[in-house]
Order: structure tokens, then C-alpha cells, then sequence
């Protein structure tokens, strides 16, 4: 079982946020930025990758099914993962998802 910043379990399913820029493959429509805000968000930071942004899958009607090991080789529990408060949560078209 793993855990966050707060030692409260971690979903399952967790995937990486979809991405979304103009050059991108994948549109998304107004109610599926507003599902996706409202999902409960993680950060996963490793030095391989960074930090990336994951929330979990059936949170988000499955528009995302990436999972971090899937997109970038990184074992989930080889990252520090933390819990992104929902008033840090942010969307715009240039930079996709991302918090504060």
C-alpha cells in the first residue's frame, strides 16, 4: 500500500493527467477539464522525470489510461508522491494541466 504526504492511501489506478496542448492528439471538451479538476490530484517527483501529475483513472472516466511506468519507465514506488490540494489545481490551452 502506498501512501502520500499524509499517510492516506494511494488509488490504485493512478495515471498520468491527460496532456493537452494545440499540437497534441488529444481534445479535450469543456466538461472533461472540469472532471479532470475536480478529480483529487498527485504529483510523483523522481529525478529521472521530474514531476508529473496523476489522478486516479475511474476519478476521470478513464480519458487518461497511462500509468507513470507505462509512459516513462518510473516505478511508481521509486517517487515521492504528494497530494495536490484542490485550490492548487490549474488548466490553461498553452500550458495544460498543472498546480500552483
Amino acid at each position: 500500500m502506498m501512501t502520500d504526504q499524509y499517510d492516506c492511501e494511494l488509488p490504485d489506478d493512478l495515471v498520468i493527467l491527460p496532456w493537452f496542448d494545440e499540437d497534441s492528439s488529444v481534445q479535450l471538451t469543456e466538461d472533461e477539464i472540469r472532471t479532470i479538476d475536480k478529480a483529487v490530484w498527485y504529483e510523483a517527483e523522481h529525478p529521472e522525470i521530474g514531476r508529473v501529475l496523476l489522478c486516479s483513472a475511474e476519478s476521470i472516466n478513464y480519458l487518461s489510461e497511462d500509468s507513470l511506468e507505462d509512459a516513462t519507465g518510473v516505478n511508481l514506488q521509486d517517487c515521492i508522491i504528494s497530494h495536490v490540494d484542490a485550490c492548487l489545481h490549474r488548466f490553461n490551452y498553452v500550458d495544460g494541466f498543472y498546480h500552483a
